[in-house]
């Protein structure tokens, strides 16, 4: 048969010794790490809720509704299952547990997107507006559509750590987008990644961040504190390839190994 040009180049990986590319996610993220699939076995399994994968104690999602109800229903791309939001009203969240709060201590989360609008719009968070309950979001500003990482202290008003990309992404265009925090009290101990790289990024440091609190919000994918303005709108990958959440501080290579993996799923 005639071999894809993904599975060419996944066999120039194999043969290439200066190329670690064999790892699936898992390998990568290691024993603290969990996939957020969003999927069981083709929606048809008890899809209106689904479980993490990896990380010893898996964590139960449920769905604002059926999958197969969205507007447009999940679909594949290269074979990998892909789930599109509509931006409205269409999330999956689990609740509170110490798993996902990180205080002063290490985290990396991430996903891969195919955006339709960049303003205003959340991959995945843990934050509550009322109670403080705000703890972090990877997502895209309010004000310039970038994407970036904020971390919030709610003991004390208005604190947060925020770094984010300098550039815009471009709608309908698949992405890796990731983002890793080293535990510290500092804005630059955030890394913001883009298909596998770091490109150049601000950031912003409160002075008064003193560290994450350990608050009782949910974990929302595609959305935060369910707020309409802030639902993400168009596709993310799912099943291996889905959303993740490790506890470390993710290294370059590993970020960049996680991208062309997932590239090679997604036939990119």
């Amino acid at each position: 048969r005639v071999l894809t040009a993904a599975e060419v180049a996944s066999l120039y990986d194999s043969y290439n010794p200066g190329i670690v590319m064999n790892r699936g996610v898992m390998d990568v993220l290691g024993s603290t790490g969990s996939i957020i699939p969003m999927i069981n076995s083709e929606f048809d399994d008890d899809s209106a809720t689904f479980e993490t994968r990896g990380e010893a104690s898996a964590k139960t999602f449920t769905w604002s509704e059926d999958p197969k109800d969205f507007d447009t229903a999940p679909s594949k791309v290269n074979g990998n299952d892909v789930v599109t939001f509509n931006g409205t009203d269409e999330q999956a969240d689990a609740l509170d547990a110490a798993y996902w709060t990180r205080a002063l201590t290490a985290f990396s989360v991430g996903a891969w997107i195919n955006p339709t609008i960049v303003n205003s719009r959340t991959v995945i968070s843990k934050r509550t507006a009322v109670g403080d309950n705000r703890e972090w979001i990877l997502g895209f500003d309010n004000v310039d559509s970038k994407l970036h990482l904020a971390l919030f202290d709610d003991d004390v008003p208005a604190a947060e750590l925020l770094a984010e990309a300098d550039t815009v992404l471009t709608i309908n265009t698949w992405y890796f987008v990731a983002a890793t925090y080293d535990g510290t009290a500092n804005a630059t101990g955030i890394t913001i990644y883009v298909d596998g790289s770091a490109p150049a990024q601000s950031t912003e440091d409160n002075a008064s961040f003193v560290s994450m609190r350990d608050g009782t919000s949910k974990v929302e994918i595609a959305a935060q504190n369910n707020e309409q303005s802030w639902f993400f709108a168009g596709s993310m990958a799912a099943g291996e390839i889905g959303p993740f959440f490790v506890q470390k501080e993710l290294t370059a290579a590993e970020v960049t190994e996680l991208y062309n993996y997932g590239a090679r799923k997604l036939g990119l």
